[in-house]
């Protein structure tokens, strides 16, 4: 199952820069599930990273892109309330969420069926 895009114009610079900030951090610059892809994804609810098997993933394991909000990041454009979501994110505060309920190391696809998240 491909992700939905919700647009094919081409980012602004601005955006294009701001997002290479955010990759290269380096809780963001790995995929928060599999730790092991570059981070191409971003799931919007979470303010978290991810690349695009586990995207791909996580999407087909909710039934849809509307029940679990992820995009490319470097593909598509962003409104205000997205990159605020992402700005109060990041793969470092989720981790740290998810290590104080003991779910750090499981998968998010697992994490999905807990009640903290």
């Amino acid at each position: 199952m491909k992700i939905f895009q919700t647009s094919v114009i081409e980012q602004s610079i601005e955006l294009k820069s701001y997002f290479n900030k955010v990759v290269r951090d380096p809780f963001n610059n790995f995929c928060i599930d599999c730790k092991n892809n570059k981070t191409t994804h971003a799931i919007i609810w979470l303010g978290a990273y991810v690349c695009g098997d586990c995207a791909n993933k996580l999407v087909e394991a909710q039934g849809g892109n509307r029940y679990c909000y992820i995009k490319d990041i470097f593909g598509e454009q962003w409104d205000d309330y997205q990159l605020k979501a992402l700005a109060y994110g990041g793969n470092k505060n989720l981790f740290e969420y998810l290590q104080g309920y003991e779910l750090d190391n499981k998968t998010l696809l697992e994490n999905y069926n807990t009640p903290c998240l």
